[in-house]
């Protein structure tokens, strides 16, 4: 008889005519389905995570130990969605490296901040998601690409260096980094009949048109040692207790695994 599998999104199951079920952390898993698993194989110290990162080398161990952990060939039904799994843990293992980021930054890493001229304040600022301030310490050039759907519309933007950075974290524990930032040009693209007229552009001087931009970055955002930022930022001011706090509040499970490791 030939079997009829269906999902069902409330409960994160497969389910066939034949009554056996898939793991929801093998079919189309999200980071939601998986980062409790490896929230408690950190906090247990299983070896498959005792070096978790983003590196696809563990990534790939971390993917391998939940198959095999929770795959049952005599029960369950089903593809099992590699490609999904993968990526879920990846995202995983980037949030888990944000919280070890801010775990560091608020202990060992600390002073060296300091002595590069970084102060460290609880500032119960009213933004509940501010974490600091910094500056950009170049010229920085952005736009919008076709920003009219006219088929060649854009605007260009810059940012001038010692502009007033705001970072602000996000649920993913990544950082946005906002700053006013000066449109120097807004071009609408004229199409008559599927034919450019190139007319339709506005130059500014800088300071006539500010608008607030800004870029997500990870780790990277306080230390272009991790790797190239998207824009050249550097803190002045970071509120670290806030910090921790946030990643208490939007990942609990495994900024507890990471945090309190012996608890």
């Amino acid at each position: 008889m030939e079997k009829n599998i269906t999902y069902n999104h409330e409960t994160n199951k497969t389910s066939s005519t034949g009554g056996r079920k898939l793991h929801k952390q093998l079919f189309y898993p999200s980071v939601d389905n998986v980062k409790g698993y490896i929230a408690g194989a950190i906090k247990n110290k299983n070896e498959d995570f005792q070096f978790f990162s983003s590196y696809d080398g563990d990534v790939w161990g971390a993917v391998s130990n939940i198959i095999r952990n929770c795959y049952n060939p005599n029960e369950d039904d089903g593809d099992i969605n590699v490609n999904f799994l993968f990526n879920a843990v990846k995202e995983v293992a980037e949030i888990c490296e944000r919280i070890r980021f801010v775990k560091h930054l608020s202990t060992t890493n600390k002073i060296t901040y300091e002595q590069n001229g970084v102060m460290f304040l609880n500032t119960k600022h009213a933004d509940d998601q501010f974490i600091g301030t910094g500056k950009l310490t170049a010229d920085y050039e952005d736009g919008d690409a076709d920003c009219y759907e006219t088929a060649g519309g854009y605007r260009h933007f810059k940012a001038l260096e010692g502009t007033t950075v705001t970072y602000r974290m996000n649920h993913d524990l990544t950082f946005r980094c906002s700053f006013d930032s000066n449109c120097v040009t807004d071009h609408y693209n004229n199409n008559i009949g599927g034919v450019s007229t190139g007319n339709g552009t506005t130059t500014y001087e800088v300071g006539k048109r500010v608008e607030k931009r800004g870029v997500t970055m990870g780790r990277e955002a306080f230390n272009k040692s991790w790797k190239k930022q998207l824009a050249p930022i550097t803190p002045e001011m970071i509120d670290d207790v806030r910090m921790i706090e946030i990643c208490n509040e939007f990942q609990p499970e495994l900024t507890d695994a990471i945090m309190n490791p012996n608890k």
